[in-house]
């Protein structure tokens, strides 16, 4: 009993919601951080002398995704 007087004596919560946790340690939330770190690469492409960098940039309906793979059992 004695060990549950004693816990029973701080007043922390259950649980922290995650806004309150980004704001006391002071970090952003994971996708402003890359999308803030996408925006800095795509600003340095523009300023590149390299064509095939420059090509990265053109968005013209290519969408590039990796194949999936089909395996078999046996």
């Amino acid at each position: 009993m004695i060990v549950n007087s004693y816990w029973a004596s701080f007043t922390a919560p259950w649980f922290i919601r995650s806004h309150d946790l980004y704001r006391d340690l002071q970090v952003g939330v994971v996708t402003s951080e890359i999308q803030k770190l996408a925006q800095k690469h795509e600003g340095r492409l523009h300023h590149q002398k390299n064509a095939k960098a420059i090509q990265l940039l053109d968005k013209m309906g290519i969408v590039r995704r990796l194949k999936k793979k089909l395996f078999e059992l046996f």
